[in-house]
Parts: structure tokens; C-alpha cells; sequence
């Protein structure tokens, strides 16, 4: 994967980590498993420069080559869902499904 795909990715993947304003302890670990799976890397290079908003997950995923949204959507769904707590009554939080909608559409 290329590093400014990785960047994006990476980034992608700890704001739906961080959608409910934390980082639980299995997204934590299902973050770094999926960095050292795919090889995704936090350097984010000269492309940040060129972002409005690095929070925005429909202008990142622009930065995400074709051939990885599948993989970008895969791994989302997956942080959103590792860790929930006991009173939630969905498998995914509305702060990350808001996100996860957010990508596909992107």
C-alpha cells in the first residue's frame, strides 16, 4: 500500500477509534494489530498539507487509493465494532456509525 493510502487509512481508522471520544482498550489493540497487518503507516507526508480538515473522514478517504476503499471500509467497521459497552443497544455507536456512513458515501 502506498504511504499516503497508509496515512490516510491509519488516520480514518483512529477517528472512528476515537468517534465516542475514547480509545478503548480493544480498539487500542485492534488499531496497532491492524497497522502491523497491512503495514499502515502513521506518517502522515506532505499530502496532510493539502487537507481542509483532518478530521474530515469523506476528504480522507479522497486520498485512499481505489484499489484499498473496500479494505478502508472493512477495517472501519471493524474498529467501530470491537469495543462496545454494556448499555449500548447497537453493535456500533451512533459517533462511529455517523463516521462509517460518512465513508461509504465517500
Amino acid at each position: 500500500m502506498d504511504l499516503q493510502s497508509s496515512g490516510a487509512l491509519l488516520r480514518i481508522l483512529n477517528l472512528v477509534a476515537l468517534a465516542d471520544g475514547d480509545c478503548s482498550m480493544e480498539e487500542g489493540d485492534l488499531l496497532e494489530s491492524l497497522a502491523k497487518q497491512y503495514k499502515l503507516q502513521a506518517a502522515l507526508l506532505s499530502w496532510q498539507d493539502r487537507l481542509s480538515d483532518p478530521n474530515d473522514v469523506a476528504e480522507l478517504a479522497g486520498y485512499i487509493a481505489p484499489e484499498h476503499h473496500f479494505l478502508a471500509m472493512k477495517t472501519a467497521t471493524m474498529v467501530a465494532g470491537v469495543s462496545r459497552s454494556t448499555q449500548d443497544n447497537s453493535f456500533i455507536n451512533p459517533e462511529e456509525d455517523q463516521l462509517l456512513t460518512q465513508l461509504g458515501e465517500a
